[in-house]
């Protein structure tokens, strides 16, 4: 059935004016806990960074939890964002990260696409594979050396990250609006209804 998403319009550049975040920068967003695989995205991160200082990209984390972030000046932690300033970020972001390997549907997923932005996923998380895959909307990792190619295709392909954001968009668009939501709930009631009679 999925899950209904609210449409926004985003500011890329009032975000950018608001905080100052310099570009380019990888997106996270959601809570700060280990269950998160965020230490696994630090790690990977960290890592690209010191084998590409020149890149100057940044790891935003827009969310709040239990977890202590290392200090490094690569590092941005904002914390709890409003809707509105979050919805900003994703339209800000290079590309939104979720690493997480055991997400049920993500709407970080959902909303950065809503805003025109490209995700990257873990490989081995099932269901934010199967969004990428559908949708074209991105690119997923199962090691560091996939996570460097990755970052490295977003940042090397405007053009291409783009039209991939572009794509993750009209597959929520068309997928995940309250009214198609609605008729698939109301399918699978059906559906359920006539098997348990």
């Amino acid at each position: 059935v999925g899950f209904g998403v609210d449409q926004f319009e985003a500011d890329a550049e009032r975000f950018r004016q608001t905080f100052n975040i310099p570009q380019p920068f990888l997106l996270y967003a959601g809570r700060l806990d280990p269950a998160k695989n965020i230490l696994q995205l630090v790690s990977y991160f960290l890592a690209y960074r010191q084998k590409n200082p020149r890149r100057n990209l940044k790891l935003v984390l827009a969310g709040t939890g239990p977890l202590s972030l290392p200090e490094d000046p690569d590092i941005l932690p904002l914390g709890f964002l409003a809707s509105d300033d979050l919805q900003d970020a994703y339209a800000a972001a290079t590309a939104v990260c979720q690493p997480s390997l055991v997400e049920s549907f993500s709407i970080v997923l959902m909303e950065a696409w809503l805003a025109g932005t490209p995700v990257l996923v873990h490989g081995l998380c099932p269901v934010t594979r199967h969004h990428v895959l559908q949708s074209n909307g991105g690119l997923y990792f199962t090691s560091p050396a996939e996570f460097v190619g990755t970052l490295d295709w977003f940042l090397d392909n405007a053009q291409g990250r783009d039209r991939m954001g572009m794509q993750g968009q009209a597959f929520v668009r068309h997928g995940f609006g309250w009214s198609t939501v609605f008729e698939r709930l109301c399918c699978a009631v059906e559906l359920w209804t006539a098997a348990s009679t």
